[in-house]
């Protein structure tokens, strides 16, 4: 009935295209679906290689344990959805560039905690979530897969470098260099290293194709990230990340004191930012 009800109005609808406005759409949007596909694949791949290079049941414990990482991937969705948005309607503000930066730093922040946070308690969350105690001998490829999610996370970030300045076609070089990468990594680390050697290929392509963002975003749109301080809360995580597992694994209350520590030193670093957030000052 509402459908009928609105004929009228649909068939006053001009529908002749805007033939100018259609081929700008195709040629900012195309780079990014062929973009897309290459990130598919680069996400995919390392799967179906490790079947070849090693056998079927290395390759199910490689992916039971790879899903431990979802918990870095669905914060990096959950942030993404809300980010895009807000970078694309401040693009036009004095301070777009410090705003995108701030949100850098609270990216990685959070992304280093939920690195931590998994890392800790990784056995509690296998049990939960890996079915098969089979699974559970890959368990040690989980914080390599941890930090490569996090650098994927802050290369979605940077790219919006690329997104703002119609150079979509970069993204898309960028992908397909991330998916060339990943399988000359995994023919390259696999046969040494095993499972490891897959989830350190995963880790050297994003952090590449992270670092070639930042420096192409330097030259085209420049934002003033915090560099120094990302770079150094992300080791830091990962050295105690490092040190959970190794160390105290299976120690719960130390690793309740581990992420306590990692809460200090950001509370230390970002005290200013806190207690903006806290008085409700910007």
């Amino acid at each position: 009935v509402t459908m009928i009800l609105m004929m009228p109005e649909v068939l006053k609808i001009d529908w002749k295209p805007d033939r100018a406005l259609t081929l700008k759409l195709l040629r900012y949007g195309w780079p990014i679906m062929v973009g897309g596909i290459a990130y598919a694949v680069n996400e995919n791949v390392d799967k179906l290689l490790i079947q070849k290079l090693m056998d079927k049941e290395s390759n199910g414990v490689y992916a039971a344990c790879y899903k431990l990482g979802v918990f870095m991937t669905l914060y990096i969705t959950a942030f993404r959805l809300g980010a895009e948005p807000f970078f694309f309607r401040h693009a036009a503000s004095s301070d777009a560039r410090e705003k995108y930066s701030t949100i850098m730093t609270w990216f990685v922040i959070l992304g280093c905690l939920f690195m931590l946070f998994v890392t800790g308690f990784i056995d509690l969350l296998a049990s939960l979530f890996l079915r098969n105690k089979v699974y559970t001998a890959g368990l040690y490829i989980v914080p390599v897969i941890l930090l490569a999610n996090l650098f994927s996370g802050i290369y979605a970030n940077l790219s919006i470098w690329y997104k703002l300045t119609d150079r979509t076609r970069a993204g898309m070089y960028i992908s397909i260099f991330g998916g060339i990468l990943t399988i000359i990594s995994l023919y390259v680390f696999v046969p040494p290293f095993g499972l490891m050697g897959g989830a350190i290929a995963t880790l050297g392509t994003y952090f590449s194709m992270t670092m070639i963002s930042y420096l192409f975003g330097r030259k085209y749109y420049p934002v003033p990230y915090e560099g120094r301080r990302i770079m150094f809360l992300i080791i830091t995580s990962a050295a105690l990340s490092g040190l959970s597992f190794l160390k105290f694994r299976g120690n719960y209350l130390i690793s309740v004191l581990l992420l306590i520590t990692m809460c200090l030193i950001i509370l230390v670093m970002e005290r200013a930012r806190v207690k903006a957030l806290i008085t409700g000052k910007t």
